[in-house]
């Protein structure tokens, strides 16, 4: 089990920081009273149950409060967290050893997007308990070292003296204040998680209310609901509400793997909706106070009038020029692919050159008239006479990427009639065919646009996104392996394909990659661009990346990174696939033994999932990405006065109904070739099924542990 994986499931919140706000000390004393000297039984256990002794960490006691406010049309948050837990495992020992907060939207390495965060105010308060009662209070402020790291900044305190056994206590806070314009304004909404990878004797989240606000929320998966309780009213008289929730003695889910923890975890989701609207009014709204009573319905008041987009011109065009021919002749494929394409190019291609800064901002601007995408989309569907509906979907998981997400977590795209082609707003390497993961298989409602306003009504026929294949998504890749001065010389050559692909992307693709395979690569600004782009700066930074890839996929140092070559970027139609070579040199999987010398090439298809025996058994259901297959070719130059041994070791073949592992590995000439293929058939098992999962699952892992050895040819 990944110890930061433990982490970030028993976080409660991720924190944004300037490292230029101070806190006066009198505000931090106050907090400190509130988290440490208010007197609250759970945070003075020391000692954990018997049954938990195992655990890697017990989480002794969580609590969160939530106090929203708003009155003069100025809405206040304050938001306590507080966390004691007790260290059983050097792992996470080494973990808590240090706590760091950046002035990037992230607390211990999870990002998070404010509003404002100049006007956010953050307190840390740490410290910890020894075996014998001892306390030792860390002091953030003083004791913190301010690190520059290229264009991240953030502040480091090590916790010194951290052992087995110890109690690490510590909380946060978080304030802010804003300025509100409009009369009902919904505040983002938060979880809580019940269940987390650890185990927990005590929860509390409190929720207190006081002014125009009310409170909508949905407790989920058995999750218990809010007890509600009417506070003591203000000064001002206005009214004031407390929501809490309590829960003892929570199991910990030890299995890390593909846990959606939105669709299987007991948790609470809650939304403080300010409302300046008359006390009739506030009243009625009053009335639908739960998130799960959200009804994709209510789309249908939603107005979707065509209006020309800025990019049409450029995208009659591109088209003139790309096929020699006026748009409205081609195919409606062809035209959603442009349009999609276009779309593409405006919203990110189309700055790629431009600072980061500057172009996130541009960004933002452009995302505040999000849903004119829709509208543009219309006049384009319009003009050339392709029918569309509109249809509504729930994501398997909340992804802003795919759309800025509704409040209630509804999501709204177009959809062409005749082929029931989705038509979405793009990410920046998404190609018009590609249907994010997130939605695959998911049902929705579909809408019907009426042409006399406009105005949408319900379509009782089915809607259900379809699910790709597993052949449609992961990766193949071809290996030349040589045995040179006790190292592996390796030259790989990969093929990445469906949405499998941006995970490479990311790291693999320049701003020179991504603006010669533009809708556009010769709009002004792409070739103003390259004259100043540092193309070598760019490539050097990029095997740097190589290198951490190449690193973090066999667990083992390099060198360096021998050669790259990008042969096709994977963000095009006519070139859909990620082609890419690397070669570098590898010391950790040769060992000589005598005359003899031990190869690790099992290890040499990357690190694969090893199932504990605490983890055979499974509670919740499987959800995955997509289903996926990966395939390796490896081909072993054996060494001149050598002969090989252990081939029939390297053949597995488990296949059922979940997915499959099969390998083989034979010799050809004076070379050893080794194939092996896994594939995932589903996106999604179900938890009985685990059982078959992980007969495959074992056989890959095993795969990497079979070695070939190379003895002295007797020949």
């Amino acid at each position: 089990m990944k110890q930061k994986g433990i982490i970030s499931g028993i976080l409660l919140l991720v924190l944004s920081l300037q490292l230029g706000f101070s806190q006066t000390k009198k505000e931090i004393q106050q907090v400190k009273k509130k988290m440490w000297e208010t007197y609250d039984p759970a945070f003075k256990v020391t000692k954990i149950p018997d049954k938990w002794k195992n655990e890697a960490a017990v989480v002794i006691a969580k609590k969160a409060i939530y106090e929203y406010s708003c009155s003069a049309r100025r809405f206040t948050s304050k938001k306590y967290f507080h966390i004691r837990i007790k260290l059983l495992n050097q792992g996470l020992v080494k973990a808590y050893s240090q706590f760091s907060i950046y002035n990037q939207g992230l607390f211990e390495g999870i990002p998070l997007l404010m509003t404002n965060p100049k006007k956010t105010q953050v307190i840390l308060g740490i410290k910890v308990v020894k075996p014998d009662g001892r306390e030792t209070e860390v002091d953030f402020d003083q004791d913190a070292v301010k690190i520059q790291n290229g264009k991240v900044s953030y502040k480091k305190v090590a916790i010194a003296n951290l052992q087995l056994g110890d109690i690490i206590d510590y909380y946060y806070y978080v304030y802010q204040s804003k300025k509100l314009k409009k009369f009902l304004q919904p505040q983002p909404t938060q979880s809580f998680n019940i269940v987390s990878k650890l185990p927990t004797l005590s929860q509390n989240l409190t929720v207190g209310l006081s002014g125009f606000i009310y409170l909508k929320y949905a407790s989920l998966n058995d999750a218990p609901a809010f007890t509600k309780r009417n506070g003591t009213k203000a000064r001002n008289k206005m009214k004031r509400e407390v929501y809490t929730l309590n829960v003892r003695n929570q199991k910990g889910d030890n299995n890390p793997y593909w846990v959606n923890q939105v669709a299987s975890y007991p948790l609470v989701h809650f939304q403080g909706i300010v409302d300046f609207r008359d006390q009739e009014q506030f009243a009625q709204a009053l009335k639908v106070t739960t998130l799960d009573s959200e009804d994709p319905e209510k789309y249908a008041r939603i107005p979707f009038r065509p209006t020309q987009p800025d990019w049409f011109r450029s995208l009659a065009q591109r088209s003139r020029a790309k096929y020699n021919s006026p748009l409205k002749t081609l195919s409606q494929k062809i035209i959603a692919q442009q349009v999609f394409q276009a779309i593409r190019f405006w919203y990110y291609e189309v700055d790629i050159f431009l600072p980061t800064s500057k172009r996130k901002e541009i960004l933002a601007q452009k995302l505040l008239k999000h849903y004119n995408f829709y509208s543009n989309f219309n006049y384009v569907l319009d003009r050339f006479e392709i029918p569309y509906n509109a249809i509504v979907l729930l994501p398997r998981t909340p992804n802003s990427a795919i759309t800025p997400p509704e409040p209630s977590g509804f999501e709204v795209f177009l959809e062409t009639k005749k082929d029931r082609k989705i038509i979405m707003f793009p990410r920046i390497h998404q190609l018009s065919h590609e249907i994010p993961y997130q939605l695959q298989g998911v049902r929705g409602t579909r809408l019907e646009i009426t042409k006399t306003n406009y105005r949408m009504k319900l379509d009782p026929s089915p809607c259900k996104v379809s699910i790709t294949e597993a052949d449609q998504n992961g990766l193949s890749a071809s290996f030349n392996v040589q045995l040179k001065n006790q190292q592996l010389d390796m030259k790989r050559t990969w093929k990445v394909f469906g949405a499998h692909k941006i995970n490479y992307q990311v790291d693999l693709l320049t701003k020179l990659d991504i603006a010669n395979s533009a809708f556009q690569p010769d709009h002004p600004a792409l070739v103003e661009g390259r004259k100043k782009f540092d193309a070598q700066e760019a490539n050097q930074k990029r095997l740097k990346r190589v290198k951490r890839m190449i690193e973090n996929e066999y667990e083992q140092k390099i060198e360096k990174v021998a050669s790259f070559e990008l042969v096709q970027p994977g963000r095009t139609e006519e070139y859909p696939n990620l082609i890419f070579k690397d070669a570098f040199m590898l010391n950790a999987f040769v060992k000589k033994v005598g005359p003899n010398y031990i190869i690790e090439a099992g290890k040499l298809i990357g690190g694969q999932v090893e199932i504990k025996e605490n983890q055979r058994k499974r509670k919740y259901d499987i959800y995955m990405d997509y289903p996926r297959t990966f395939e390796y070719t490896i081909r072993f130059q054996i060494p001149t006065g050598y002969e090989v041994k252990g081939l029939d070791k390297f053949n597995f073949k488990v296949e059922n109904e979940t997915g499959g592992f099969i390998s083989s590995a034979t010799k050809e000439d004076n070379k050893v070739i080794i194939k092996s293929r896994k594939f995932y058939k589903h996106n999604f098992e179900k938890a009985k099924d685990w059982g078959k999962m992980v007969e495959f699952l074992d056989a890959a892992y095993q795969f990497t542990q079979q070695k070939l050895l190379l003895k002295p040819s007797s020949k």
